[in-house]
């Protein structure tokens, strides 16, 4: 086989499916295929060793040491709930399939709504997974699912390969979605491209810090310290001497978006501290943050220089808009800049996040760790532990 160390390859067998070959640590190399029905009641090592040797056929297999081997077949199953009260099912608990595409999808999230979204966001999720599982393992084997409806003389690797080109956001976990719950929500009169991505992973783009000559991601100015994080897109900046500002609209919006934050009955004040900013300024030019928002900042500041923040989140520069990142990355709500914006994002969070006072006598009753981050990037100024809390 030539090429046989350089990396993972699959070769196509008519009796043994989509044979899997690939090279590990120490000159070991690992292989896989679909174990013929004659075998299953006397499966022996040697008979292993014949059967990878046909599968492998025209190249030609010799083995000096059999680490280990197996054979198992494939449990394709998901919980008829993910939830029951205060009980929670994760991970192979909560549904199995085979190890086909890496499908991993173990993924970790305080009123009884926010709750109920364990299970109304994961188990439709879950049952996607294996319903792609069931597709491919079958492709794999070589069997055309029937619901695919082809033609009698199809390839079944082509449709492999269809497959797993039409899921690959899905299967690395990036081109999840969920459906409007409390934690995904959608403002009735908005049908635009930002609220398309609710319910969807936060697209990541490139932005500069304030006197950056290179780029850097969103996804580094946002780290998972669980917290939600509440991006400000402020509008776009005019140039000119001594450097940018906020177009005149877009400065007086997001004015007056920070004095609705900064007030007494503000949800900054009454409900658990588990807010993050990051202000984005559309232009180049600016020098010191304030003097260019108008403002003291909300959070830190990035600059988007050339628009791409923007287009993939779908913002009219000119107006500005507010987007919510759920603590797990997902986009949980958005809205415009200034004090209607201010309000949908009132609403929002009374809906989801415990009040002060009920954060503060869950504390009083034992754990007295502060709600707070934990400290996944060394530019973090806090190291705190997070704390939530179920009503």
């Amino acid at each position: 086989m030539p090429h046989q160390r350089a990396g993972g390859v699959s070769i196509e067998s008519a009796e043994h499916g989509n044979v899997l070959w690939t090279p590990q640590d120490n000159g070991r190399t690992r292989i896989g295929f679909v174990c013929p029905d004659h075998l299953w009641d006397d499966v022996t090592a040697e008979a292993l060793i014949q059967e990878a040797r046909k599968a492998l056929h025209p190249f030609t297999l010799k083995i000096e040491k059999l680490d280990w081997w197996t054979v198992y077949a494939v449990g394709q199953r998901v919980a008829e709930t993910y939830r029951s009260g205060p009980v929670f099912l994760a991970g192979d608990a909560a549904h199995t399939h085979s190890s086909a595409v890496a499908q991993g999808m173990n993924t970790g999230w305080l009123h009884e709504d926010v709750l109920a979204t364990y299970d109304a966001e994961r188990r439709p999720t879950a049952e996607r997974v294996i319903q792609l599982d069931r597709d491919i393992a079958s492709l794999i084997s070589g069997v055309i699912p029937c619901h695919f409806n082809a033609p009698r003389d199809a390839d079944p690797n082509a449709y492999l390969e269809q497959v797993l080109l039409n899921n690959a956001s899905f299967t690395v976990g990036l081109g999840i979605a969920y459906e409007e719950n409390a934690l995904n929500l959608r403002r009735a009169a908005r049908a635009t491209k930002t609220s398309e991505l609710v319910g969807r992973r936060a697209p990541d783009a490139a932005l500069y810090r304030p006197f950056a000559i290179l780029p850097c991601k969103l996804y580094s100015c946002m780290p998972y310290i669980g917290k939600f994080w509440i991006l400000v897109f402020a509008g776009r900046m005019e140039p000119g001497p001594p450097g940018g500002r906020l177009e005149p609209t877009c400065s007086a919006a997001y004015r007056d978006l920070k004095e609705c934050l900064d007030g007494p009955q503000s949800f900054l004040h009454t409900l658990a501290p588990v807010f993050n900013f990051l202000t984005i300024p559309f232009g180049t030019g600016a020098l010191q943050s304030a003097e260019a928002l108008g403002e003291q900042p909300l959070g830190k500041t990035v600059y988007d220089h050339t628009g791409e923040a923007y287009t993939r989140y779908g913002i009219d520069a000119l107006e500005g808009a507010i987007v919510v990142v759920r603590p797990d990355s997902m986009i949980g709500t958005e809205t415009s800049l200034g004090a209607d914006g201010y309000d949908d994002l009132h609403r929002y969070f009374v809906g989801v996040v415990c009040s002060w006072t009920k954060h503060a006598s869950i504390a009083a009753q034992g754990d007295t760790r502060a709600v707070g981050e934990i400290l996944l990037d060394d530019e973090l100024e806090t190291i705190r532990v997070v704390r939530t809390a179920a009503q």
